[in-house]
């Protein structure tokens, strides 16, 4: 391609203008250049036997789905580490018996991974009021985030939401 003092580009011995290379661009594979516009349905027809709503689409162009279903990888090894260091973090609990019992079932992205759902168990035994243990892990929510923080590498601690499986 050689651009030229008026504006215009000289394509292959062709002059064609900027605004017109801008509302076709060209896309250059292996030395060939591929327009971005959609196929006619006509050439579209002569190459299948039926026409979906997907066909002649540029797979390049088509979005990607921005919030997956499942976590990823990395975000799954986040909530391992934070159900560890959280399992840890309030077994150490020396001052409260009932949140050093807690067992940390699991601990899963909500809705992404700067806030974590925090699924915590007693053991068979024991009975509390789960309002008032709810309290309890609110109050302690400071200082098992700062815990969680210590234990794995991010700018970021998550923030830390609790909820109760009664196990029976």
């Amino acid at each position: 391609m050689i651009r030229s003092r008026l504006g215009c580009v000289e394509r292959l011995g062709r002059h064609v203008t900027v605004h017109q290379i801008r509302a076709f661009p060209a896309v250059p594979t292996r030395g060939r250049f591929l327009s971005t516009r959609r196929p006619s349905n006509r050439i579209l027809r002569s190459l299948c036997g039926e026409v979906g709503p997907g066909d002649g689409d540029d797979p390049r162009l088509a979005r990607k789905d921005t919030h997956p279903s499942r976590a990823g990888r990395k975000a799954r090894q986040l909530c391992a580490q934070v159900a560890e260091s959280l399992g840890l973090a309030l077994a150490a609990t020396a001052d409260d018996e009932t949140l050093a019992s807690l067992i940390v079932i699991a601990a899963d992205p909500a809705p992404d991974t700067s806030r974590l759902l925090v699924t915590v168990a007693l053991p068979k035994g024991d009975r509390v009021d789960p309002g008032e243990l709810l309290r309890r892990l609110d109050r302690a929510t400071p200082r098992l985030r700062t815990e969680v923080a210590r234990s794995i590498t991010r700018r970021r601690a998550p923030a830390l939401s609790f909820r109760l499986s009664l196990v029976e």
